[in-house]
Formats: C-alpha cells, structure tokens, sequence
C-alpha cells in the first residue's frame, strides 16, 4: 500500500489545478459565497496532503471532512480519505470510499487492484471478531449429556461425581455440580467410617451410620446428575439456537451433516471392539482415530501380552506379577475404549453444532425456508412411556436415536428370551441384555422432552416468542435449571 500511498499526490495536485482552471472560466457567474467554498475546500485539501505526508492522519481526516462539508466537489477527496480509513483500521469505510473514487477515475489500477486485498483482509477481522465474541452457549445433546452421566461411576470419579452436568453446562459457567457436593460428602462419611471401624471399640452403629449416609450420598448424586443433565444441556442448546439465529455468525461453506450420539456411541461400543477408534471416525475425527488405532493394540496388547507371559511362569511370584500386568493392560485397553467413547461424542456434537448453525442462520445458505409446527415436551414424555424403544424420540422427530434405541433395544430383549440360565455365565449374559434393554428405554424417555425443545428452537418460531416476552415482561416461561449450582441444592423456577 505503501508504494502508491503518496504515487498519485502530484496528480491529484494536477487534478485541483485542472479543476481550478474550468472554476475559473466561469469564476465571475459564481457569487462569492461560493467563491469562499471554493478557497476554503482548496485550502482544506492542501493543508490535509500535508498532514498526510507527516504521517498525520487525524489531522488530515478533519481537514479532508471539512472539504466534504463545503459540498464542492472534489472526486480525488475519497481516495484521501480512504486512506486514512486504511490508516485507521477501518477497512470497511476504506473500501467503500475507494470504490466511491473509482467512479470519477476508474484508470486507478493501484486502488482497484488493492480493493479486493482489502475485502479479504476485513473478512479476517470480521472471522476474529466472531470468534472471540463467541457466546458461551454451545450445542449440548441431551443423549450426550445422560452418556457423560455415567463417568460417575467409574472408580476413582465416583468420589466426585457431577461429570454429566460438567459437560452440560457452558464456557463461561463455573459453577460446581450438586452431585460432586454431595459425592464429596458421601466419600468423607465412608472414609470417616472406616477410621472409626479401624480405631474404635464399642462403636459399631455409628460407623455402620456413617457407611449408610455415604452410600445414601454417593447413590444420590449419581441420580441427580442422570436426571439434571438433559435438561441442563436442552437449555445450553436452546440458548445456541437463538444466538445462531441473530446474529453474524462464523459458518462452513460446506454443508455439514449431523451426526447422532446415540448412534456414535454405539459404533463406538460395538465397532470399537474390533476397530481401536471406530467412534472417532464415525465422527469424522480421523487424527485421533488413527492414534487410537495404533496406540491401543501397541500399548494394551503388548502388556497384556507381557502379563500372559509372565502368567504361565512356574515361579509363584512371577505369576503372580503376570496377573498384575495383565489386569494392567486390561485396564489400559478399557480407557482407550472410554477415550474412543466420550472423545467421539464431544466431536460428534462439535458437528451437530455446526450443522445446527447452518439450519438456523439467516446467512448461511443452507437456512430452513419452511417452519413446521410446534410440539409439546409433556405430550413427548407421556409417549416416550410406551414400552417400545425410542417411541419419544420418534415422536420428536429424532428419528435417529429413535431408531438406534429401538433397534438396540429389541435386538438386547430378543437376546434376553433367547439365552438360557443353564450357569453362572449365561446368567450374566442374559441379565446384561436385559439391563441394555432397560437403558435404551431410560435413555429415550429422559433425552425425548430436551429433543422436542431443540426441535421447537429449530423448526418453529417458539423460541423467539418465549425469549421476546422474557424480554418485555422479565419472566422465565420454563425454568433456569440450576443456574446457580454450586454447594447445595438449588432449583430456580422463576415467575
């Protein structure tokens, strides 16, 4: 920019000189008021090439406005007011100043050619400006949120539970869950206990006490996050939906497709037994895809491989030492499968928002045109009872949880029928399946309701009727679940 920023200052003098000799063909029809104009815009622009020059930008800004107030036209004006536009950051008004200079010398190569380096440098700012005012809703699912639910009772975090509302909550909320209060609590109770146990005499029922509230505790809180976090992620997203819709978002040009959770961790469950990182490139998350491929048989294999030959030692000790080491790679290979799972599902909803943004936005070209109609979360619920797998989601629209559930779910109770309890084995098997069967079913009717309100947020105008009156009348038409979650219970309806 630099190297023409001064190249044309001579022309443009040449230009005024050009100018002044036609004003001076006709200077006697002129009354002197617009003679005075005339002297003060000249005056104006030559004081402002100076400041230019200088590097004296401000200066020469308010001299050249005041050539604009004059009304005396000078076309050569908008190129040196684009310039300290430049100068200023403000590529927007840059542009447009330039490009009303370009209609009186449209020969300007320099300033034409620079006009599109400039659109793309004000498209940058506008992508930077986007991301770091960024709202702190983002996409949650429902279904995601109950699967982040059950992290609880995984050893050590059932000592600090609450991992389902983590995930539902947003960027900038801070707040601690209810359940890992009380899963805290529930962990010193049980810790108290066995000191009293080990180092008491006569004091059984108080230690025997202590165990109960830790156990009532710890059950408690992993209930309280299966059942808040739904609702908690519905909100997040709901907040999303109306942001995307809005406002000037940052969009993909290409259309992105959604990528359900239920069916995610299904892939990830099922295929990952056979395929280290089936969930992440389900997902489309190649990259840690291939790392889980390689890493999981490279690390779990080879120590359970070390275990196995260690375990079929003669010496009693080295045996022994072979199991430690295979239970050790076991456990290696089951965090890589919990890895696959839940990295799979955080990328997967990542996509959905996306694809969510797309739908919504007023810019994005692949917004809705049509609204459909509005469905109620309590007629979602009262159909999610029916004893058929993904009956609510159906009803929702979210035909594929619906389907992954229906299909999980009667493939596990056909199981169930058909295993014998012959022993031990088959009974585990056979009850397992039944467990399944009883999940699928739990999981429909507790993501349904949440996915019917995306549903609204999406495909009707609900949301923003609900969120005008909110803003006119102060009131909350559903309640702010656990704004406020941090030590104790707190659940706000608010009127």
């Amino acid at each position: 920019m630099s190297n023409f920023l001064y190249s044309s200052t001579e022309n443009s003098l040449s230009n005024t000189v050009t100018a002044q000799s036609y004003e001076k063909q006709n200077i006697k029809q002129i009354n002197e008021t617009k003679k005075q104009l005339y002297l003060t815009a000249l005056d104006a622009y030559k004081k402002g090439l100076s400041y230019e020059k200088e590097g004296n930008y401000k200066k020469a800004f308010y001299e050249y406005q005041k050539v604009l107030k004059t009304k005396i036209k000078y076309p050569q004006i908008y190129k040196r007011i684009g310039m300290c536009y430049y100068y200023f950051g403000n590529y927007e008004y840059a542009i447009k100043y330039f490009k009303e200079y370009l209609k009186y010398f449209p020969e300007d190569k320099n300033i034409k050619n620079y006009i599109p380096k400039l659109e793309q440098q004000l498209k940058f700012k506008e992508i930077k400006y986007l991301e770091s005012t960024a709202p702190v809703a983002e996409f949650k699912s429902p279904l995601s949120a109950i699967l982040f639910s059950h992290i609880d009772l995984l050893p050590p975090a059932v000592c600090y539970q609450g991992y389902g509302n983590f995930y539902s909550r947003n960027r900038g909320q801070n707040w601690l869950p209810v359940s890992s209060s009380m899963s805290l609590l529930g962990t010193f109770a049980f810790a108290g206990g066995i000191a009293l146990q080990l180092n008491s005499n006569g004091l059984d029922p108080l230690f025997y006490s202590l165990y109960s509230f830790g156990a009532y505790l710890i059950s408690s809180a992993f209930i309280f996050d299966l059942f808040s976090s739904p609702f908690i992620a519905t909100e997040s997203t709901e907040n999303f939906i109306y942001h995307a819709k809005t406002n000037n978002v940052k969009l993909q040009d290409k259309s992105v497709d959604y990528k359900d959770p239920a069916l995610t961790a299904l892939i990830s469950f099922v295929g990952g037994s056979i395929i280290p990182g089936a969930g992440h490139f389900f997902a489309g998350d190649n990259d840690t895809a291939i790392k889980l491929l390689i890493i999981t048989p490279l690390i779990a294999g080879t120590t359970c491989g070390v275990g196995l030959a260690l375990a079929n030692n003669d010496d009693p000790d080295t045996k022994q030492i072979g199991g430690y080491v295979l239970w050790g790679g076991l456990g290696v290979y089951g965090i890589m499968r919990l890895i696959d799972l839940y990295g799979s599902l955080l990328h997967c909803d990542k996509i959905s928002e996306e694809y969510y943004r797309q739908l919504v936005n007023p810019n994005s070209k692949f917004v809705l045109k049509d609204k459909k109609e509005e469905k109620e979360p309590w007629i979602t619920f009262l159909i999610s009872l029916i004893p058929i797998p993904g009956s609510g989601n159906f009803y929702a629209e979210n035909y594929w949880t619906a389907g992954t559930l229906a299909g999980t779910g009667v493939i596990s109770a056909i199981t169930y029928f058909t295993i014998s309890d012959e022993n031990n084995t088959s009974k585990i098997l056979k009850y397992s399946f039944l467990g399944i069967a009883c999940l699928t079913k739990l999981y429909d009717i507790l993501s349904a309701p949440g996915y019917t309100a995306i549903y609204n947020a999406v495909y009707t105008d609900k949301l923003e009727r609900e969120k005008n009156i909110k803003n006119k009348q102060g009131v909350y038409l559903y309640p702010s679940i656990f704004q406020n979650n941090n030590f104790g219970l707190l659940i706000s309806y608010k009127f």
